[in-house]
């Protein structure tokens, strides 16, 4: 049984320039509403990927999440005051 969801590409990172591996960091979202025990909750999930060109932005797309390895890694980042922040972001992988 396949995986398969909705995304959304909600925007392309590091100012829109390709990486030094020539690839565009593109953030994709994913939100579905789930109705659990009578109440309807939101579930968002957002991911990353590398990618040789740039998707368009709001563009939406199905992804099958069955071909792909999604793995947790850390980023830091910092603020406007210095503060530095580890967040764990999902990426996906092609299997």
């Amino acid at each position: 049984m396949s995986n398969v969801i909705k995304v959304k590409v909600a925007e392309i990172l590091n100012k829109g320039n390709k990486t030094s591996n020539g690839n565009f960091l593109v953030k994709i979202t994913n939100e579905r509403s789930v109705n659990m025990l009578g109440v309807t909750k939101i579930a968002k999930m957002t991911y990353y990927v590398a990618l040789p060109s740039k998707p368009k932005v709001d563009s939406e797309h199905e992804l099958d999440l069955d071909l792909f390895n999604v793995v947790e890694r850390p980023y830091e980042r910092t603020d406007d005051d210095g503060v530095i922040t580890t967040l764990m972001l999902k990426w996906l992988h092609i299997k």
